[in-house]
């Protein structure tokens, strides 16, 4: 009989302790601005901005080419599709942990060849603001980079279809 106590105890803490609601990715404070850019390039598509954070995906509509910058950029953001935040949530989740060890700021040499740039911010209270300015041509970048700059270009073609 003790043996189905414990084991009647055992599936009701497990039972229990997975109905729990799980934590957002990251924190209500937290966003993420990523996007790309080119210089030698006209039209709309030349700079696209996005800021993901736990509740929604807004566009940037300043469309500002992100230059070799001592801050991050602020934007003037505009909320997207729900359908487009649920296409790419989850984005945040492959800053590699590297990223923030380093004191980069500039990885390879974005748009130097008129190849385009990636530009990523990411801010929260615990980490602070972050900022980034990578190369699209994955020979100038370092390794542990390359996942993190193909799901960026991903998210970018998922909201851009």
């Amino acid at each position: 009989m003790k043996t189905y106590s414990l084991l009647f105890s055992i599936c009701l803490m497990v039972g229990l302790m997975s109905c729990q609601k799980e934590e957002p990715a990251f924190g209500s404070d937290a966003y993420l601005i990523f996007g790309h850019f080119f210089g030698e390039c006209f039209g709309e598509q030349c700079v696209e901005t996005y800021k993901l954070t736990s509740e929604a995906l807004f566009e940037d509509s300043e469309d500002l080419y992100p230059s070799r910058i001592n801050a991050p950029i602020v934007g003037n953001f505009t909320e997207l599709d729900q359908t487009l935040f649920d296409a790419i949530i989850g984005l945040e989740e492959t800053l590699p942990e590297d990223l923030f060890n380093q004191n980069e700021v500039v990885y390879g040499t974005p748009d130097a060849g008129d190849w385009g740039g990636y530009y990523l911010a990411y801010s929260d209270e615990a980490t602070g603001q972050w900022w980034w300015i990578i190369d699209t041509q994955k020979d100038n970048i370092p390794e542990h980079l390359h996942n993190l700059v193909d799901e960026i270009q991903l998210a970018i073609e998922t909201i851009n279809q």
